[in-house]
């Protein structure tokens, strides 16, 4: 089997990304407060917040996948690290939904492998992801 490359899906996402971008914006604006109120230090923090929530909005939708091929299937995070496992090794996807709706690829010998979010795939992706075991 030739490798399946996933990728999140922002338009799926659209919540989780409206979020992000208020809060980059809120905290671009409380640091325009903190600017005016001549508060360098809480401006700067404020700042930096906001370009970590932005930062990782975009970072997540580039770098963010699950592969597998023919013989093994992987995660990459949104720092670009990659987690990898045999599906000789893999024993189930199972699906959770507390306290965040997740798949966890699990091991036969009962540890967890790695686990995504499915807010942030569609459908018919998690569904692929879930007969990645059975296929």
């Amino acid at each position: 089997m030739e490798r399946q490359v996933l990728r999140p899906q922002p338009g799926h996402s659209l919540p989780i990304v409206v979020l992000s971008v208020l809060g980059t914006l809120a905290g671009l604006a409380v640091a325009v407060g903190f600017v005016v109120a001549k508060n360098p230090g809480g401006a700067a923090v404020m700042v930096v917040a906001a370009i970590v929530v932005g930062g990782a909005l975009i970072a997540y939708f580039r770098n963010a996948s699950v592969w597998f091929d023919s013989s093994h299937v992987g995660k990459v995070d949104l720092l670009g690290r990659n987690t990898t496992c045999r599906l000789d090794d893999l024993s189930r996807v199972e699906a959770r939904y507390s306290p965040q709706p997740t798949l966890d690829f699990m091991r036969k010998d009962g540890s967890r492998a790695f686990r995504i979010n499915t807010r942030l795939w569609t459908d018919a992706q998690v569904e692929a992801m879930k007969g990645v075991v059975r296929g």
